[in-house]
């Protein structure tokens, strides 16, 4: 009977999030195995997925739901801008949202579980020209907002 060396769970969290680190966009679990499998090392999804819930609760990985998706948590990133086209993620920062976000969570006495704040759209190389332009100085102040049915 052949011996099995098996990596520590220490060993797969360096692994994953050298994994996540290196990887150009938000990556699913079954990603990671293929990734993994690709540099010579076998993982199963069960490790992954135990290894990804090890890390999220050290917080150095966010899980970005709408794609079902990890990302390093290498900054402190609130806010999640997902393109509903090409699945590119652009990861803000947003202290004054998440201060308000926050405020309304504590007054309506809601037991926040954590995550990211996801928004869906278009990113700016998906969407058609002249969409989400910033508005101009003169209907801004003239209290014009894009899309207003008033």
């Amino acid at each position: 009977m052949r011996s099995r060396s098996r990596r520590s769970s220490g060993q797969n969290d360096a692994l994953v999030l050298s994994l996540l680190k290196a990887a150009d966009r938000p990556v699913s679990a079954y990603d990671i195995v293929d990734l993994a499998s690709r540099s010579g090392t076998r993982l199963v999804a069960n490790q992954v997925y135990r290894t990804i819930a090890r890390l999220i609760g050290q917080r150095m990985v966010k899980r970005i739901e709408t794609l079902n998706a990890y990302v390093s948590a290498g900054t402190g990133a609130d806010l999640c801008l997902v393109c509903s086209r090409c699945r590119g993620v652009d990861l803000v920062e947003a202290p004054a949202l998440i201060r308000s976000l926050r405020q309304s969570i504590m007054d309506a006495r809601f037991d926040h579980a954590g995550g990211l704040v996801e928004v869906s759209g278009l990113c700016a190389d998906c969407r058609p020209p002249g969409v989400g332009e910033p508005e101009s100085e003169s209907a801004q102040n003239a209290g014009f907002v894009r899309g207003s049915t008033h």
